[in-house]
């Protein structure tokens, strides 16, 4: 069973994945990983992709706070008050805001989670 041409990780031998895969895939052979280190390593990956989304959010809403003198919770408020928001500074600024907060919410669903094996 080839799992990725790209890299050639197997589980199988380099001779089984050469009739399956065919050639290009010499490379690099990473053969039986157990589940634990697929597991360990996919949560490893989509936790540094997580908390390199939260890094770029708030450093986009902190640019924003910066141009505009005003915190995201001043702004929001300017804007529910009725302040024009056709800028597109400004719906970006709102989209970030909605970004982050979605992105704390999984956070807080990913916290308690658990993998048992």
């Amino acid at each position: 069973y080839v799992f990725d041409r790209k890299w050639c990780i197997s589980s199988k031998t380099t001779e089984e994945n050469e009739e399956e895969a065919g050639s290009g895939c010499e490379d690099v052979w990473v053969h039986q990983l157990d589940l634990y280190t697929w597991v360990v390593l996919i949560t490893d990956t989509a936790r540094a992709w997580f908390f390199y989304s939260v890094y770029t959010t708030k450093t986009r809403i902190n640019s924003f706070e910066q141009r505009y003198n005003m915190s995201t919770e001043q702004f929001m408020q300017k804007i529910t008050e009725g302040m024009d928001d056709d800028n597109l500074d400004f719906v970006e600024w709102i989209g970030e805001r909605e970004i982050l907060k979605r992105l704390e919410v999984e956070y807080k669903e990913l916290e308690g989670l658990r993998i048992c094996l």
